[in-house]
């Protein structure tokens, strides 16, 4: 795995008002404020995702209170280990205590004119990047520290990656410590289709109709009036096209152009195996229900070999919702990030042993992974394969589930 360090980009993160430059991007100022390591008590204003990056990045070279926020809603106390206060109920004197204000900049101005009404008048904006897409390809350097912060900024749970429990914490380890070569191409979704072939058969995909390093190489004139317009290198980067006569030529080829030059690996939180993938475009053949509805689409759930969960979407473009199946086609009630459809009974595939035959052979080697298909007309059809679901952030529920497919997951070091 690539070495991320870089001792220098600290001082370009670490950066916070020492009064050496006055602007609004700064500080607010009725009278100069003190250094934050000169006494006084200091407070992030926000415990959103700006207010929550600002924490872990400065917590370790400041002394930070805790957090005060516009309404805490009876909540608990404590958030990351520190007070939060509601502002209306601050029990300090508001003049004594340094705000760090971590809030987006359209909220700025109201929080402030609410401090300043009780009596504040030392704020402080920190000259650093919260953690975002833009900020990671600047550099890295302490990817597992920068991994745990974000994942605290998206799930506001702490993670020690070293000593993970639950599904989402066991991708985070994954993420650091299992990055084999071999992943990039399984990822890349035309250079998968060679591993499909020879690994279970050309059988399973689904034709594609040609490939292209840009929109305005694509030769529509050779292309049927139906199919499907997608980029290798990423995720929901695709188009669907029913009628060649109405495309907006100009709006698609903006979008394809914009989702090429997304870096991937970065854009959710270190997925590294989309590092460095060729952008290309690539269309494939449509299929369509007879009826015309979507086709179902099949996320089987592999660990250390053995299929353990499969999930149904349902209704993604309406009413989103998700059902989980045992291998043996049992109804689970919980559910990760959309509800559960208990009402809608999804009936057993004829073809379920065969898929979860082909799944566990293509996912065959991997600590975990999640292959997805579709049935087409009785056939069943390779989607992709992905080995970071929803990045390690989806909510479950009930908690406890998490833990459980957790346990299913047996961590040991890759060798690359």
């Amino acid at each position: 795995m690539e070495d991320y360090l870089n001792e220098e980009i600290l001082n370009k993160w670490i950066k916070i008002i020492e009064g050496n430059e006055k602007s609004k991007n700064q500080y607010y100022k009725d009278k100069d404020t003190e250094h934050l390591d000169s006494g006084k008590d200091i407070y992030i204003y926000g415990a959103g995702f700006v207010g929550t990056s600002y924490y872990l990045r400065l917590k370790d070279k400041y002394n930070i209170s805790g957090f005060v926020v516009t309404c805490n809603s009876g909540e608990s106390d404590k958030y990351l280990g520190v007070p939060i206060y509601d502002v209306d109920d601050f029990p300090f004197e508001f003049k004594d205590i340094v705000f760090i204000i971590g809030v987006g900049d359209n909220s700025q101005d109201a929080v402030i004119k609410t401090l300043r009404s009780k009596g504040a008048g030392l704020f402080a904006f920190p000259a650093i990047t919260p953690i975002s897409y833009d900020f990671f390809v600047d550099g890295v350097y302490d990817m597992k520290k920068e991994l745990e912060n974000w994942y605290t900024v998206i799930t506001r749970k702490e993670i020690d990656i070293n000593n993970p429990i639950t599904f989402n914490e066991k991708l985070q380890w994954l993420k650091v410590y299992d990055n084999r070569p071999i992943k990039k191409m399984l990822v890349d979704k035309i250079a998968v289709r060679e591993y499909v072939k020879n690994t279970v058969g050309e059988e399973y995909l689904i034709p594609v109709l040609g490939e292209w390093q840009c929109y305005d190489d694509i030769v529509f004139d050779e292309l049927p009036n139906k199919f499907a317009l997608k980029c290798n290198n990423g995720s929901g980067t695709n188009i669907i096209v029913n009628d060649k006569a109405e495309i907006d030529h100009t709006e698609n080829s903006q979008k394809f152009n914009r989702w090429q030059k997304i870096k991937y690996e970065y854009l959710c939180g270190f997925e590294m195996q989309y590092a460095d993938i060729a952008p290309r475009i690539y269309a494939e053949k449509l299929l369509i229900n007879e009826n015309g509805e979507d086709l179902r689409d099949y996320k089987v759930f592999v660990f250390n070999g053995i299929v353990k969960l499969i999930q149904v979407d349902i209704d993604r473009q309406h009413n989103h919702r998700r059902n989980l199946y045992t291998p043996d086609w049992k109804y689970l009630p919980y559910s990760i990030l959309y509800p559960t459809a208990p009402d809608v009974k999804v009936e057993k595939p004829d073809c379920l042993d065969e898929m979860i035959s082909v799944a566990q052979r293509l996912a065959g080697g991997f600590i975990h992974a999640r292959v997805d298909f579709y049935i087409h007309n009785g056939r069943l059809y390779f989607g992709e394969i992905t080995f970071t679901h929803g990045s390690g952030t989806e909510k479950f529920d009930p908690p406890e589930f998490g833990v459980e497919m957790g346990n299913w997951m047996k961590l040991e070091r890759a060798h690359e």
